[in-house]
């Protein structure tokens, strides 16, 4: 039977910097970046807890769009799904773990926010936007479907993509994006080394699963971001 649970989302949407006389002829779009407190960040980490069923997060993130020329829009949106699912076996050895096809992520991610500013009074207009997201703890899970049945599961060491988009009042568009993943937990298979491709209890079944707070790279490594 499928688990519903609804996942509360915070979003704070402002104005910040200082008001400057709108620039319509630069070359590039505003610089665009997510942070957690001053500190640039590529990743988030949702950490799982004990609880059965399993809850995931917190996770709070802004992301911040500058430009000495002024900065129109942003906006911020979240993929929904993933390409694997974990979910329990038996599947027999190594692990009790079955991975089978991804889908949606339940409860779904936060629907795309924007922001768009307006010349003051003085004709003045932002240098900076930003856009504040807490996504509380909750039960995500994924599922596969195959012989005729759909089995619940979560999304263990499996990330998606949070995307940040911002433009100038030359029309310019700049573009940052941010991993969020679905930390595994201790007990879960997990890859160290030069490797992060784990077996999931059959050996023509593999999942791309790093340690907590470590990323898959593109060569199949797992690396904790610097």
């Amino acid at each position: 039977m499928k688990r519903n649970y609804a996942a509360v989302i915070v979003m704070v949407i402002g104005l910040m910097g200082c008001g400057v006389n709108p620039v319509t002829d630069e070359k590039t779009g505003p610089k665009v970046v997510f942070r957690q407190g001053d500190k640039n960040v590529d990743n988030l980490f949702l950490t799982p807890s004990g609880a059965t069923p399993v809850k995931f997060g917190p996770g709070d993130v802004t992301c911040v769009a500058t430009d000495s020329g002024g900065v129109k829009s942003i906006s911020l949106s979240f993929s929904d799904s993933t390409t694997l699912c974990v979910y329990t076996g038996p599947c027999g050895t190594p692990t009790p773990f079955c991975i089978g096809t991804g889908g949606p992520i339940s409860p779904s991610m936060p629907a795309t926010q924007s922001a768009t500013s307006h010349p003051d009074s003085m004709g003045q207009v932002p240098n900076e936007l930003f856009l504040d997201t807490t996504i509380k703890e909750a039960a995500y899970e994924c599922s596969d479907t195959g012989g005729g049945k759909t089995v619940s599961g979560e999304p263990f060491g499996q990330s998606i993509k949070a995307t940040c988009d911002a433009t100038n009042y030359s029309g310019k568009t700049s573009t940052a994006t941010l991993r969020v993943t679905f930390d595994p937990r201790p007990s879960d298979p997990c890859c160290t080394g030069s490797s992060c491709n784990c077996k999931g209890g059959s050996s023509s079944t593999k999942v791309n699963v790093c340690c907590a707070a470590h990323v898959c790279q593109s060569d199949g490594s797992c690396e904790k971001p610097k």
